[in-house]
Order: structure tokens, then C-alpha cells, then sequence
């Protein structure tokens, strides 16, 4: 009884080997042994207008698409690539919110902050509605500004944002008080491990470092286990952002 339990474990370990061949990740077919992908027509036609959202023209287009469906990582979500890119090449802040990157295939990689609301006040000011208690309990003697952004990354291929609400403090510590409404998408691929969370709410004026939150994500795509994040940093009255896709 003991060897037929060891043999009929064997073959479906077998088995399991052989259908584990073929990956299946949303409409998308991911074929290990030849490392090409079948993207379905949503799939191809979504992938051209993401392209084409970045800048990219049809015939260049055209080449990324083939080159991704033949199992090779476009250059913008290379880690190879990204490695050789200057330090804070992709990081965005209060003056420079949108920062675009083109490689050498014609790949674009985009990171932009939109600023959705701006509130400024002082605390002797009534409390509006619309502002939170902690908001205006932190503004000390100074004024306050306070922010909701969006903080929004793509390569075309993969996607990700996620939401931020910030307080600047006048001659005090800024702060993050809220992160929420995180969105990874990955086409012809997936994802796992996804986190969002505040590492450090409130800016350290002892030992100079900024407040500062994540999203991270594991990239699963052809030719890629990827590590992938957006990060958003708040101090001296300024926001910043980078990210890796």
C-alpha cells in the first residue's frame, strides 16, 4: 500500500510538472519553455493605447508589442536598464511634478503627482468642514498646508497609483496622515505581495528624514520576478516621489 502511494504520488508530481508549463495569468498565456506570451486582442489593443497615452509612436508601437509577445522585457521595466539610470532620474516633486523617460527601444516610462486638493489655513482660523481635526491641531503657530494627491506610475505594460493625503506645518515636522485606493495592473503578467503602507508618518526634524509611504508590489511577467514600487517622501515643506516599474 505504501509503494502504490509513492508511486501514484510520483506521477502526479509528473503531471503537475508538465500543466505547470503553462501558466495562465487573466486572458494571457505564458508558455515557460519557449518564454513567449499570447496576449488576447483586449489585451494587444490595451497595451497599444497605453503606448500611445505615453507618446509613442505606431511603428515604434508596434516593435514593443512584438517584442514583449516574443518574451523580451521592454526596456522601460528592465531592471538591467533602470540600474543604469541616473540616481533620482525618475523622482518628481512639488516643481517638477511629471517626469517622462524614454529608452533606447522607444519604451516610455512615466511617474507624475497630481495635486487633487490644497488647502491652506492658519490654526487661529475656524475650522472648516472640510478639513480634519488632526490638520488643524498640527499647525502650531504657522501656517498649514494641507494636500490630497495622486501619485501615478506607468510603463505601458504595468500601472500602478495610489492615493496620499499630506500636511505641510510651518516651522514644524510635515506629516502623512493617510494613504488609501491603491491600483496595480500588469498586462500579459500579474502581481503579488502587494502592499501599501506609511513607513514613517511624520517627518524626523532630529535626524533629517523625510515622512514617507510605499506601494509595493512583486511584478510576475515574462522574463521578469521584478521587484516594483512607488514610494512618496514629505519634508521642509516639499513632497517627492520615485518609483520602479
Amino acid at each position: 500500500m505504501y509503494r502504490k502511494s509513492l508511486i501514484f504520488m510520483s506521477i502526479f508530481l509528473m503531471l503537475f510538472v508538465v500543466f505547470s508549463e503553462i501558466t495562465f495569468a487573466g486572458n494571457t498565456i505564458v508558455n515557460e519553455t519557449t518564454s513567449k506570451i499570447t496576449l488576447s486582442p483586449e489585451e494587444e489593443k490595451l497595451l497599444d493605447k497605453n503606448f500611445k497615452e505615453l507618446g509613442i509612436d505606431s511603428k515604434t508601437r508596434k516593435n514593443l508589442i512584438n517584442k514583449y509577445k516574443n518574451g523580451e522585457l521592454i526596456d522601460a521595466m528592465n531592471p538591467e536598464v533602470l540600474a543604469k539610470l541616473p540616481e533620482n532620474a525618475l523622482s518628481v516633486s512639488l516643481k517638477n511634478p511629471l517626469k517622462k523617460i524614454t529608452f533606447p527601444d522607444g519604451s516610455v516610462l512615466k511617474l507624475e503627482v497630481k495635486v487633487l486638493k490644497k488647502t491652506e489655513m492658519k490654526p487661529e482660523k475656524e475650522l472648516k468642514g472640510d478639513v480634519s481635526s488632526q490638520f488643524y491641531s498640527s499647525c502650531g503657530s504657522g501656517y498649514c498646508t494641507y494636500y490630497e494627491v495622486l501619485i501615478d506610475g506607468t510603463s505601458g505594460v504595468q500601472s500602478a497609483e495610489f492615493y496620499a493625503d499630506f500636511t505641510f506645518v510651518q516651522g514644524g515636522a510635515d506629516y502623512i496622515s493617510k494613504v488609501y485606493d491603491d491600483r496595480v495592473m500588469v498586462i500579459g503578467g500579474t502581481y503579488q505581495n502587494k502592499s501599501l503602507s506609511i513607513m514613517r508618518q511624520k517627518e524626523d526634524l532630529y535626524y533629517n528624514r523625510p515622512a514617507y509611504a510605499a506601494l509595493t508590489w512583486d511584478t510576475i511577467s515574462v522574463g521578469c520576478g521584478c521587484s516594483s514600487y512607488l514610494k512618496l517622501f514629505v519634508e521642509d515643506d516639499n513632497y517627492y516621489s520615485d518609483g520602479s516599474m
